[in-house]
């Protein structure tokens, strides 16, 4: 059996390990808890996510879904809901499903991590586990240690660097459910939780060249910049009393390099992290678990494949980074009312910037050969690429796209959908789906069907 060394105690790390151990690897976990308090909004595809892994009573934990308004370019506007959580009773509860697994875990910092003829030697802080166990050999590893995770190489492509400022309150209106707001102002933007008690916590995110202003007296700063959200001041209401401290934590959309080798793979923030604006931080830290797990099986018991599951796994980080940070770059462009000001100038420009060097000679559309996952393994399939999909479509309602084309193009004078229902043992509407799919997408500008169904 294939021995595992998990690094990380975090969403990345637990996911990664059960999904490891259900395959039938020896997998140990080996991390630090969560030290500074942090709430953060989970969405809905994360939840049904780790429910796939097996983490059972998740719903039970999250309680209902908060309500989400923001007032982006000065309109009021409510979107999806989102559950939201203390990342540090959100991390135990995880935790909790390691014990349901059988999977060891040994809380410990690790000191250093060797690759030596094939094998990976991970050491760890004698002081936690005992000096006779402090350094172990393994098959492999995962290092899901988050934004701290040591630097191999330089990063391959990084964002504008921002301070998030977080104050918790109490005292606000009582509206009897759970709301989160979000709001722009001249220097940045803020994210807002609201619970039915009337208490939450204020996110102010800003460039860190504005705490100067302040002498870095973070208190002052944010009470300071609460006052500039408008939108925000009346939906929490004019009495509210901030408690504790201010916490204080960098944030930047970075994409690693050398994030996977033929003993290593990294999963979650260690992997990328996104611009906070595009959100779907621990959805990406579930999402790279499965396919982390992919690209494992390839490598330790396909070997021959090893070098398509590395190019699917880097290739996939590419894309999905850069669709977060033309999520954000979005999200940035909207809001015109400081079009001019600093904060919102050098986040367009810097994206801009990062999109102009990860521009593709691809001409869409076209069918190319690319790995996808199947079964459990990164193989390579052809796949259909448009300007819309660039990471590449497989299927639509279980039909291959590929396949389906090759077949339509065969009749010049039509083509039978009985015959091709039958082919792809589906029904009529999964077929009308997919040609519609290829039609909207420009893969078939003139074709004809007989309908003989």
């Amino acid at each position: 059996m294939h021995r595992i060394c998990v690094l990380g105690l975090g969403p990345a790390a637990i996911a990664t390990a059960i999904l490891l151990k259900r395959e039938g690897y020896g997998v140990e976990v080996i991390g630090t808890e969560r030290v500074q308090d942090a709430v953060e909004g989970v969405s809905w595809r994360a939840v049904d996510g780790l429910e796939k892994i097996g983490i059972s009573g998740l719903r039970e934990f999250l309680g209902p879904r908060w309500k989400r308004y923001s007032a982006w370019n000065d309109r009021s506007i409510e979107g999806n809901g989102e559950y939201v959580v203390n990342r540090i009773a959100f991390d135990k509860f995880l935790y909790k499903s390691l014990k349901k697994y059988s999977i060891p875990v040994c809380k410990a910092r690790v000191e250093n991590v060797s690759d030596i003829e094939g094998k990976i030697y991970v050491v760890k802080d004698s002081d936690c586990c005992g000096r006779e166990v402090s350094e172990q050999c393994y098959d492999f590893l995962v290092d899901a240690r988050g934004r701290g995770s040591p630097k191999k190489i330089r990063n391959e492509s990084e964002g504008p660097i921002s301070l998030a400022l977080t104050r918790r309150y109490c005292n606000g209106h009582i509206y009897g459910d759970f709301r989160t707001y979000s709001e722009p102002f001249e220097n940045g933007w803020a994210w807002v939780t609201h619970d039915q008690f009337g208490c939450g916590s204020i996110q102010i995110v800003i460039d860190p060249k504005y705490i100067n202003v302040f002498d870095g007296d973070f208190r002052n700063l944010t009470d300071s910049l609460f006052k500039n959200l408008t939108y925000i001041n009346k939906c929490v209401g004019p009495d509210i009393v901030f408690k504790d401290a201010v916490i204080v934590r960098g944030i930047r959309p970075v994409l690693r390099g050398e994030l996977v080798s033929s003993r290593t793979v990294c999963v979650g923030d260690a992997c990328y992290s996104g611009d906070p604006l595009s959100g779907h931080g621990i959805y990406e830290a579930i999402s790279g678990s499965f396919a982390a797990l992919a690209v494992i099986n390839t490598i330790i018991r396909r070997p021959d494949s090893a070098l398509i599951a590395k190019n699917y796994y880097v290739d996939r980080a590419r894309q999905i980074f850069m669709s977060r940070i033309n999520v954000a770059q979005e999200f940035y462009s909207m809001e015109r009312r400081w079009a001019s000001s600093g904060f919102w100038v050098d986040r367009f420009e810097q994206f801009d910037k990062m999109f102009s060097n990860a521009k593709t000679n691809i001409t869409f559309p076209v069918f190319v050969n690319r790995p996808v996952v199947e079964y459990g393994y990164v193989v390579e399939r052809r796949v259909a690429l448009s300007k819309n999909n660039i990471r590449g479509v497989r299927f639509i309602d279980g039909v291959d796209l590929a396949c389906l084309y090759d077949e339509i193009k065969q009749f010049s004078n039509g083509v039978s959908l009985k015959e091709l229902c039958h082919k792809f043992g589906v029904t009529k509407y999964s077929v009308m789906n997919a040609i519609k799919w290829l039609f909207l997408n420009k893969f078939l500008p003139d074709f004809k069907i007989i309908s003989d169904m």
